[in-house]
């Protein structure tokens, strides 16, 4: 079974499934081949997972899996990611710690609780986790 949705588009390549389609114009001679940055095709394999769960009673809630394939930074990818979570449940976005951060340094992990939120939640905690990374 082929695949052929479009899942992200990079300059002028477009990802489909697990193929690279470049998209470029017609040059003046047909037999010359269209020139291409070799580590563009490179940056755009590149994954990154994120995985966010929340908990209640030691018991996962809601959970989600997002991924990014961009070719921008990990931090970038991080904050992408965490925005896309809270949107998908509803969230406000919460505030990074001094120990947030520190565990997401150590571990690519980090829990939120109700002391990173403003609004109150409905859940003990969300706990984030990056699960691949190339």
């Amino acid at each position: 079974m082929q695949n052929d949705t479009m899942i992200g588009q990079i300059g002028d390549l477009f990802l489909l499934g697990k193929y690279i389609m470049i998209d470029r114009e017609p040059h003046g001679n047909s037999m010359e081949a269209p020139r291409t940055d070799p580590m563009e095709k490179e940056r755009s394999l590149y994954m990154f997972r994120l995985w966010a769960k929340t908990f209640k009673d030691n018991r996962i809630v809601q959970d989600v899996c997002i991924e990014d394939s961009s070719i921008d930074t990990r931090t970038h990818k991080v904050f992408n990611a965490l925005s896309e979570v809270c949107y998908q449940f509803d969230l406000g976005k919460p505030v990074w710690l001094k120990k947030d951060i520190s565990d997401f340094k150590r571990h690519n992990k980090a829990r939120f609780t109700q002391d990173n939120f403003i609004e109150t939640i409905e859940f003990d905690y969300l706990e984030i986790q990056v699960i691949e990374e190339d």
